[in-house]
């Protein structure tokens, strides 16, 4: 099966203020006209956490969920909407709210969720299982500082249950407040009693860790995207998008029709980290599918290494293993979750919006939506007008491959508005140290960073 785990669905981060009623009526319109996804994207809209909708008097929190049950229903999952019906009913039990709470959560509706359990938070609270289903609901929706904030409104829990003490560390982290995370990590492990706790601790060791690295070479501030995804993923990110650089998108990318001169400058980049590191690869694995066969095929040739199918069971041999999006790639995960001493794992995109179990070493370019090269694109035709559709390029992997040994890299063009992000240094990579790790499991590419992006709904 795919890498590729959950789908973070998000609300775009700029939302227009517009009242409950309006939503409530344009919401129950779509209904009217059987329009499904729209009228639940529009009532999200007032859903998401914060929202007076959510936040405001309990008649207008119930009526909410009355719209939201008509909504659920419309999606055949009658349990779920079951659950958003018990809480319309019953707005101030405690027990109705946590039970929807978690059902949107495994809905992966976030913010939805933490808009529910911040109501049932605020009736009773304090109480350990509807703060730590809040907190995950925030940590998930990317909320990490207001995470943090709600585990500091009950210090006793953080003080003397070890699951509070992780969680209060990690979202300090993720909120990008290095001296918080580190004060919480130091009773982690007085309060370790499950067998999975030490693995959590030194979850946050190794990220404080890779913090201690970099951070005299690196800002660590909410524009650093480069230094904080090592920080929390264990990966060099080599390419920064200069659209929308720094602000709104900070170095990611949102929507992307890929070029080959990207995939040659994430090569030329992939080349600089195994001078610097001093590693032997001994030949090229290629992970499944197209996309990453034609890749693999223009780092044998630049790299001047054999290339093979990745052995369906994995290998232990000195080598870079190529994808072209990790997310995309149907492999068993276990084959390539562990660091193996001389293999170094590379894939040239990662979707930042998704949560993948493993994170590769090495990547050149964040994405939310992402088109190959060699992929059916759309153009613009301005003579007609017209939006134009291009079919995929059906020519044999090794002559594309050919294309992007062949590419011509150019700056690119950035709007006056944008500024060009930093290059990859020599100096990030001698501070990194040994590189790749050789001993541990893979980190995981999370959703949430402490730098923020836009993104799409």
């Amino acid at each position: 099966m795919k890498i590729r785990k959950h789908s973070t669905k998000h609300i775009h981060d700029v939302m227009t203020e517009v009242s409950y009623e309006e939503i409530k009526a344009t919401t129950l319109a779509a209904l009217a006209k059987d329009e499904k996804d729209i009228a639940f994207q529009t009532l999200r809209s007032a859903l998401h956490y914060g929202s007076d909708a959510m936040t405001g008097e309990t008649e207008t929190f119930a009526d909410a969920m009355t719209v939201f049950t008509r909504v659920a229903e419309q999606f055949g999952n009658e349990e779920f909407a079951s659950k958003v019906q018990t809480a319309a009913e019953k707005p101030e039990d405690v027990q109705s709210l946590y039970d929807l709470g978690y059902a949107l959560y495994e809905e992966s509706l976030f913010g939805v969720a933490a808009s529910v359990l911040a109501r049932a938070d605020k009736i009773a609270p304090g109480e350990p299982g509807i703060v730590s289903e809040l907190v995950c609901a925030l940590e998930s929706e990317g909320l990490n500082q207001e995470a943090v904030r709600t585990l500091n409104r009950y210090p006793n829990l953080a003080s003397e249950h070890y699951l509070f003490s992780y969680l209060l560390s990690f979202n300090s982290l993720m909120a990008g407040d290095l001296a918080a995370s580190r004060a919480a990590s130091e009773s982690l492990v007085g309060l370790e009693t499950e067998d999975a706790h030490p693995f959590m601790t030194a979850r946050i060791t190794e990220l404080l860790k890779r913090a201690k690295q970099v951070e005299s070479v690196c800002p660590l501030d909410e524009n650093d995207l480069r230094g904080w995804h090592y920080v929390i993923s264990g990966s060099i990110l080599t390419m920064l998008s200069p659209h929308g650089y720094p602000a709104p998108m900070k170095g990611r990318y949102a929507y992307l029709q890929d070029t080959v001169e990207n995939c040659k400058q994430g090569l030329e980049n992939l080349q600089q980290i195994i001078a610097a590191k001093q590693l032997q690869p001994e030949r090229i694995y290629a992970l499944p599918g197209r996309d990453s066969g034609i890749l693999a095929i223009a780092a044998s040739i630049m790299l001047d290494l054999p290339v093979q199918p990745w052995p369906e069971g994995g290998s232990d041999l000195p080598a870079i293993i190529v994808a072209y999006d990790l997310g995309e790639v149907d492999i068993n995960p276990e084959s390539i979750a562990q660091h193996r001493p001389g293999q170094l794992l590379y894939s040239h995109a990662v979707q930042w919006t998704f949560a993948l179990p493993i994170a590769p070493d090495v990547t050149t370019l964040l994405h939310q939506m992402l088109i190959a090269p060699w992929g059916e694109r759309t153009g613009f035709d301005a003579e007609t007008n017209q939006i134009t559709t291009h079919e995929a390029d059906s020519r044999d992997a090794t002559t594309i491959a050919n294309d992007i040994v062949a590419a011509t890299i150019e700056v690119p063009e950035v709007t006056p508005a944008d500024e060009a992000p930093p290059s990859l240094t020599t100096e990030f990579l001698t501070a990194i140290g040994q590189f790749p790790a050789t001993t541990t499991a893979r980190e995981q590419i999370w959703t949430c960073s402490p730098v923020k992006s836009s993104k799409f709904s």
